[in-house]
């Protein structure tokens, strides 16, 4: 008698964790390490940025992550825009005009795990500065070029939820978020998106500036004072402010990926 024999294949679930921000005064402050500043004029020829998110976009503009004091010293945000235009957007100080980049009709939802990734190449062009969600490109309602030269932002700190300066608190909650000196090809803004696992460190490893997984802490503690760490080589550790509030900033809990199938590619 032949024996059945049963072969069970492990398909690895995307499950990620994260910290939720309160729409208040929290924030996660990663410093300004040198590999962080000017990213644009590393050498690199441009610069990547990926963030997982789920966003209840309550406000006008919520920082996903970015560089920003005073909008004087050459500070950028890469943020979630709500009344005026609904979506990500990007945002550079020059020291001319400033670059200025809302997309239209590319909402998310409070309730999906989604990628945003932006690349810019450094120019003062706007036209240059590409957005894309779940990596397809999102439409745009405004486009407006800087002048003169872009500014420096190394006096600025990197955070992550929120400004360092200014009030613009995210709402909902950021599960990585990850920096690359070069502009990401499609395949490989594919392989982010559509892992089941994950890549980011596996890809351009020695492009990658930083790289937070967001997930040190135990779902449903306070994420505030705690490291959230670098996965890249360069050590930009993070640390959570709740704020003056002492209220919000909050591990999440660990969530399978719920993006559309058909990005998935099957």
């Amino acid at each position: 008698m032949k024996k059945l024999i049963t072969l069970f294949l492990l398909i690895p679930t995307l499950c990620f964790a994260g910290i939720t921000f309160d729409h208040s005064d929290d924030s996660v402050n990663c410093g300004s390490g040198a590999s962080l500043d000017d990213l644009q004029s590393q050498g690199g020829g441009g610069v990547t940025i990926s963030v997982w998110m789920e966003s209840a976009i309550s406000g006008d503009s919520e920082v996903m992550v970015g560089k920003i004091s005073d909008w004087s010293s050459g500070d950028w945000e890469f943020y979630m825009h709500s009344t005026q235009h609904g979506g990500p957007a990007f945002y550079k100080v020059c020291t001319g005009s400033d670059i200025d980049v809302y997309a239209v009709g590319a909402t998310v939802s409070a309730n999906t795990i989604t990628n945003i990734i932006m690349t810019w190449d450094g120019s003062l062009t706007a036209t240059n500065v590409h957005i894309y969600k779940n990596n397809v490109e999102v439409g745009y309602q405004t486009q407006i070029n800087g002048t003169v030269a872009t500014q420096s932002d190394a006096d600025n700190d990197l955070t992550i939820g929120n400004s360092a300066a200014l009030d613009e608190p995210f709402s909902g909650t950021i599960y990585e978020v990850a920096i690359w000196n070069v502009i990401l090809t499609a395949a490989e803004r594919q392989q982010i998106v559509s892992s089941k696992m994950r890549v980011s460190d596996q890809i351009r490893p020695s492009a990658l500036k930083g790289y937070w997984r967001i997930d040190e802490g135990s779902a449903g503690t306070s994420a505030d004072g705690d490291s959230v760490f670098d996965y890249s080589v360069n050590g930009n550790t993070g640390t959570g402010d709740d704020g003056g509030g002492d209220s919000g900033l909050t591990w999440a809990v660990e969530k399978t990926l719920s993006y559309p199938r058909d990005i998935m590619g099957y």
